[in-house]
């Protein structure tokens, strides 16, 4: 029901980029900032350590939906579980968790790794993209 009702709204963007990382359920949003919140309140942290947890929880989703893949964020295992859904649930760093239980998807086509349940989407080879003439490419393949 979480998914279905909340989570959801986050998932409408198949493709990735900074600004969907944040795009979240207003009840999602409770959710995950008052991770940098709660800690604060109840073990009496010093307000820098709140602000330091605030930003980094407001950065940190724009960082994982960029696109780009380096030492500071792993995009391509998030951008996999955007255009799938039914696989690598977690990050990188708890992919064994994903292997464990057959949702690890290492690429795009088909894997060897997954077991999971989902279908594969497969493009029809005989449906060509026409591109439009006004288009930025101008390109047309009939």
């Amino acid at each position: 029901a979480f998914y279905k009702y909340v989570h959801s709204l986050h998932h409408r963007n198949a493709d990735p980029e900074p600004f969907s990382g944040i795009t979240m359920h207003p009840v999602e949003h409770l959710v995950y900032f008052s991770n940098a919140v709660t800690p604060s309140l109840y073990l009496g942290l010093s307000p820098f350590i709140y602000l330091w947890n605030f930003t980094h929880l407001a950065i940190s989703p724009c960082l994982g939906h960029s696109g780009f893949e380096d030492h500071v964020s792993a995009d391509q295992y998030h951008y996999i579980h955007h255009a799938k859904f039914e696989c690598n649930y977690g990050s990188p760093g708890s992919g064994f968790i994903d292997q464990f239980f057959g949702t690890f998807r290492e690429k795009m086509g088909a894997s060897s790794e997954y077991r999971g349940e989902g279908k594969e989407y497969e493009e029809k080879s005989s449906e060509k993209k026409v591109w439009s003439p006004q288009g930025v490419l101008g390109l047309q393949s009939r």
